[in-house]
């Protein structure tokens, strides 16, 4: 059985669809084709089309076989570009990871459907998270350029204030200057001699 016919069988679609879900998903080897369809069942909505449904799973696919290869160390991207493009594709309206650039371990950051990062630690008085500036966008990738590892890791981490040192306490002088001395001993002449 070739390809288009395993496709046409397994998706219950006729020869044309069947090749057009191939060409759509041609990165996906022959040996890879049943474990892939198993995997878009997930991706099963009685409301959604075949199409959409292929193609939905195909970006999730695709995603956690490059995740899987990034948590090896493997540099994936060649550029900071290419790591932009494929969090933009794949992260629309999730989280793409925590403490990235300048910003602490418990600050997660995310995309919204426009692309835009979000800060999801802070918001603003309306209630929206706030929404990384140019600058700080490109902070933001040039960390998960430099980190690839770390693009999807989200960890949820509590803030905790920083410990701060404590000011050494001044000792109490418990010695007694030599002027009061002799003004206590007085006092205390005065008090038992009457005079």
């Amino acid at each position: 059985m070739d390809r288009i016919e395993f496709l046409q069988q397994g998706l219950e679609v006729n020869i044309v669809q069947a090749s057009l879900v191939s060409e759509l998903i041609k990165d996906i080897p022959n040996d890879k084709l049943k474990d892939f369809l198993v995997f878009r069942m997930g991706f099963i909505d009685q409301y959604k089309s075949k199409e959409l449904i292929t193609k939905q799973a195909l970006y999730e696919y695709q995603r956690l076989k490059f995740e899987s290869r990034l948590k090896t160390g493997e540099k994936v991207f060649d550029t900071i570009e290419a790591v932009q493009a494929f969090v933009e594709a794949h992260y629309k309206n999730k989280e793409i990871g925590y403490g990235l650039g300048k910003y602490y371990d418990y600050v997660v950051l995310g995309l919204d459907g426009d692309c835009n990062i979000l800060n999801k630690y802070y918001t603003n008085e309306h209630g929206s998270y706030y929404k990384l500036k140019s600058d700080e966008k490109t902070i933001v990738y040039q960390f998960l350029f430099e980190n690839q590892h770390r693009i999807g890791e989200v960890k949820y981490i509590p803030y905790s204030e920083p410990k701060q040192l404590e000011a050494p306490k001044p000792k109490e002088d418990t010695t007694i200057a030599p002027k009061m001395l002799k003004m206590l001993q007085g006092a205390t002449k005065t008090i038992k001699g009457g005079k």
